[in-house]
């Protein structure tokens, strides 16, 4: 099984803590910048953040509100897992 990505990561953060912030949202810009692509199953996670975005999921945040004693472990439950990346 292959490592999930960055931007994946960076997502399903954003969807654990049901926040996007300006911090994870900065993370995400510059893993874009710095790969120069995206790939289908990035593209999807960004969808999916944005959607529940839109449906009020997920709220976008003016500054970050992440405590020290949350959890740094990411869960992957939000998103499909597709082997093909």
């Amino acid at each position: 099984m292959s490592r999930q990505s960055v931007i994946r990561d960076l997502v399903n953060r954003a969807l654990i803590i049901k926040s996007l912030t300006p911090e994870l949202e900065g993370m995400i810009n510059s893993q874009l910048s710095a790969q120069g692509y995206i790939s289908d199953n990035d593209y999807e996670a960004l969808e999916y953040l944005m959607q529940a975005v839109d449906q009020g999921k997920v709220r976008q945040t003016a500054s970050s509100h992440l405590q020290a004693s949350e959890p740094q472990e990411l869960v992957y439950s939000y998103l499909p897992i597709n082997e093909k990346d």
